[in-house]
Formats: C-alpha cells, sequence, structure tokens
C-alpha cells in the first residue's frame, strides 16, 4: 500500500505494521521483530518480495542497507547499530548531537525543514512543550532538548517531557493518538499510517542536492533535460520545505496529517516527472505556477493570523 511503501527502509525492517483502519487517518499497530530472526526470515525476503512486486533493483539496495547497514553511506555508524551499545551514552549523544543525527534510527535531530531557522526555534508539532520554552529561554534547539532527555532517560524522559504537551500550546496534540495512551501507547506507530519522514520527499531532496552538484560542474555541461529536472525538482522542494515548517503551527493532529499528504504528494508528483524522462517546458511552468501560489496562500494565512 502506498502508505506502507512511504514508511523509511529502517521503519520496515524493525516492525511489522497493521493498519486499524482504512482511511489514511487510521492508527498503526506497531509490532517490533527480533533481530536476528526478523532481519534473516521476515525482513529479507520481504524486500526481495517488494523490489520483484515494484520491478525496482534499488528498493532491495534500501531494505538489505537497513537491516544490515551494508553500504558506503552507512559504514561509519554500522558498529553502533548492529552491536550493543558499546560507548558511554554521553559520548553516543554528543555524537549524535554534532552529526545530528540518532544512531539508532538513522534520522536527522533537527529535521530538514528547520535546519535553517534559529536555534530556539527548531521544533515542530511534536516536539514536546517543555522543550519549547527552554528553547525560548535559552536559545537552544527545542528537538535537541527532547533529544537530550530520550538519550538519558530513555522512554521515561520523553514522557516526562511530554507532561504539559506537545507544540506551543502545549495541549495541542496531546491525547489525540493512541501513541499517546500511557504504557499501551508504545505498541502504536505515532503518525498511524503516516510517516514522520517519508521515502519520498527525502529521496526529493537527495536528487535535488544531486542535480545542483551536477549544475555546478564546470567539465560536463548540463543536458535541457536535466536542467528541466532540476527546476521541477528545486520548486517541489521548496513548497516541500514551506509545508513542512508549516506543521510546527498546527493545532490538531488532522491539520498536521493533511499538511504532512500535501507534501508526499508534491514530492510524488515531482518524482514522477524526473523518472519519466521527458520534462517539457510546460511542466517546468506548472510546477512554478504550482509553487508561487502556494507561497501566496501562505502569505495570506500570515496576514490573516497577524490581524
Amino acid at each position: 500500500e502506498d502508505w506502507y511503501k512511504e514508511l523509511s527502509p529502517r521503519e520496515r525492517a524493525q516492525a511489522w505494521f497493521v493498519p486499524l483502519g482504512d482511511g489514511p487517518e487510521a492508527p498503526a499497530l506497531r509490532v517490533p521483530r527480533a533481530f536476528e530472526i526478523g532481519a534473516l526470515f521476515a525482513a529479507a525476503p520481504e524486500s526481495m518480495a517488494h523490489a520483484w512486486h515494484e520491478a525496482s533493483p534499488e528498493t532491495a539496495e534500501e531494505y538489505f542497507g537497513a537491516v544490515f547497514e551494508g553500504g558506503a553511506e552507512a559504514a561509519d555508524n554500522a558498529l553502533e547499530t548492529l552491536t550493543p551499545e558499546l560507548f558511554p551514552v554521553p559520548l553516543s549523544w554528543y555524537v549524535e548531537k554534532e552529526r545530528n543525527r540518532t544512531f539508532f534510527w538513522d534520522r536527522p535531530i533537527v529535521s530538514r525543514a528547520n535546519e535553517r531557522k534559529p536555534s530556539g526555534e527548531q521544533f515542530t508539532a511534536y516536539t514536546s512543550t517543555i522543550a519549547i520554552k527552554l528553547g525560548e529561554l535559552t536559545d537552544w534547539s527545542p528537538q535537541k532538548i527532547d533529544h537530550f532527555a530520550a538519550s538519558f532517560f530513555g522512554g521515561v524522559g520523553t514522557d516526562a517531557m511530554r507532561v504539559f504537551g506537545r507544540g506551543e500550546e502545549g495541549e495541542s496534540l496531546a491525547g489525540d493518538e493512541l501513541a499517546d495512551l500511557p504504557v499501551v501507547g508504545r505498541l502504536f506507530k505515532r503518525g498511524g499510517k503516516s510517516s514522520p519522514f517519508p521515502e519520498s520527499v527525502n529521496t526529493l531532496y537527495d536528487l535535488r542536492n544531486q542535480a545542483k552538484v551536477r549544475a555546478a560542474s564546470t567539465r560536463r555541461e548540463e543536458t535541457d533535460q536535466e536542467e528541466r529536472a532540476r527546476k521541477v525538482l528545486d520548486d517541489a522542494a521548496s513548497m516541500v520545505t514551506a509545508l513542512r515548517s508549516a506543521q510546527a503551527s498546527v493545532e490538531t493532529v488532522k491539520e498536521e496529517r493533511a499538511l504532512r499528504a500535501e507534501t508526499v504528494r508534491i514530492a510524488q508528483q515531482a518524482l514522477e516527472l524526473v523518472d519519466s524522462e521527458d520534462i517539457t517546458i510546460r511542466d517546468v511552468r506548472q510546477m512554478d505556477g504550482l509553487r508561487k501560489r502556494l507561497q501566496r496562500q501562505a502569505k495570506r494565512k500570515a496576514g490573516a493570523s497577524k490581524r
């Protein structure tokens, strides 16, 4: 299913997900897999079946990379993910903080949409209210403050940080999900079926960065198709970044998921155009028009909120 494809390879490798409903906002039960048995007899066969179904070898490489930490990109943290914790917590926390990446989840601590913001404003609707308030007082990143609590105190630290709720208003998202239930909430995937780090969005950013590097080359001239693809990817990435930034100010789970679904739709649309390898000038203009329309809508909303 589409929602399952948007989960990261690591999430798919570590657990089974059972949807508890048909709608896009339905919760999903998270059933962890035993590492050794799950990797050999569940994740690996699943990855091969998925690659066969999609006729895409790259998908199999993603799965095997998530399960066995293969590949050059994961080599520097393979020891941390495949073996028991060998480093003291303070050292692990410091390295993760400096690299802006968690070893266990293999994802950024500060999301890409927040990287360009001032440290004290780096939070989302899921960041604890306590961390946001501390960020205002200290100009530290609220997302990194939550990461500090989780690193040193585990699930207890995360729950303690969320005693006063999440988001700027404190109660904006609290209690709206099965994942918010005490103790048993750990059995459910936060965000329901939707992934907080959709694969299509990550792929969009990666391809955009690759296109920029290619365009900056002084030895190889960019082709017309590559230039059009770069413009499409750049416009789409700008829209996705704007939408993900807007997620930090929503007041309900429904609004947050609606914005997330829109980011996935835009990312998928751009990726389909790039995969077609037949991008026309009209396609570039349509994507640019969509970006400008989104910018106008954002300005109107900002003006209305000020009034």
